[in-house]
C-alpha cells in the first residue's frame, strides 16, 4: 500500500527536520512526503532528502487551507493520504 504525507508549510523550522525523519524511519513509511510550501526557505537537510521529499512551491498569497491540500493530494498517486501541519512535534 502507497501512503503519501502532505503538509502545507510556511517558514518552515527544525521541527519540520524532525518530523520528516520521523516520518521515514517508521515500520509503514510513507512511499512520498509532500511539502507545499507559501513562504520562507526550506532547511537544506530538507532539500537534500531526494525521492523521499517532493516540494511545490506556491506564492504566499495564493494559500488557501483546502485548496492548498487538495493541489497537492492531485499530485500524489498514492493510495492513501496523510495530512499533517509543519509543528506537529514539539
Amino acid at each position: 500500500m502507497l501512503i503519501d504525507v502532505i503538509i502545507p508549510t510556511y517558514n518552515p523550522d527544525t521541527k519540520l527536520v524532525r518530523i520528516i525523519s520521523a516520518l521515514t524511519e517508521q515500520t509503514l513509511a510513507p512511499s512520498k512526503i509532500i511539502l507545499i510550501n507559501s513562504g520562507g526557505p526550506l532547511p537544506d537537510a530538507i532539500r537534500d532528502r531526494g525521492d523521499t521529499v517532493e516540494i511545490i512551491n506556491i506564492p504566499e498569497g495564493e494559500f488557501d487551507h483546502g485548496a492548498t491540500r487538495n493541489r497537492a493530494a492531485a499530485s500524489s498517486k498514492a493510495e492513501k493520504l496523510l495530512f499533517m501541519t509543519q509543528d506537529e512535534i514539539e
